[in-house]
């Protein structure tokens, strides 16, 4: 991932234009960054994100701010969440299998990302945080990176009161 002629495409779960935390902040950072090293940047992202949606107004800031990179975004259906449900589930139970599993798709459910991976082969793929692994429709077989900065189930610990051996806070690790 060190040539600058290379392509790289990045999964970031709603938007981060608003810079409502430090993991927006270093979304903001982190895409700078590749925009100096890589030659195209994509970002993929779901429109309807619960807590961080992207509106028409934050699709023109993001063009405005980063008029190199593209902005890929698409709509997450009940379909997809129900099936993240399930590879998390199954990832939890299973964790032996988790490569296979976060392959795991429904055709036609997200058929911009499947465009996106068609389209883009060589791309190289960073998905932000562990979640995201379950999110997408589907990880290829390829290489990737994940790029994370916190131990999730160690936050939901803390900020819900719960024990290590809860079995809410051990489905958060993966």
């Amino acid at each position: 991932m060190s040539s600058s002629s290379q392509e790289v495409i990045v999964y970031f779960n709603g938007t981060f234009m608003e810079r409502l935390n430090g993991a927006h902040a270093r979304m903001d950072s982190f895409l700078r960054f590749l925009l100096r090293h890589f030659e195209r940047v994509i970002v993929y992202s779901f429109r309807n994100h619960p807590t961080c949606p992207w509106t028409d107004e934050l699709v023109q800031r993001f063009a405005a701010e980063y008029p190199r990179a593209d902005l890929v975004l698409e709509e997450r259906t009940p379909r997809l969440v129900a099936m993240t449900r399930l590879k998390n589930t199954l990832a939890m139970f299973l964790p032996s299998l988790a490569r296979q599993i976060i392959r795991l798709s429904l055709p036609g459910a997200a058929p911009v990302y499947g465009s996106l991976m068609k389209q883009h082969p060589s791309a190289a793929l960073i998905i932000n945080y562990v979640d995201g692994l379950t999110q997408l429709n589907g990880v290829p077989k390829g290489e990737f990176v994940v790029e994370t900065h916190d131990i999730k189930f160690i936050n939901y610990r803390f900020q819900a009161h719960k024990s290590a051996t809860d079995i809410r806070t051990i489905s958060k690790f993966r």
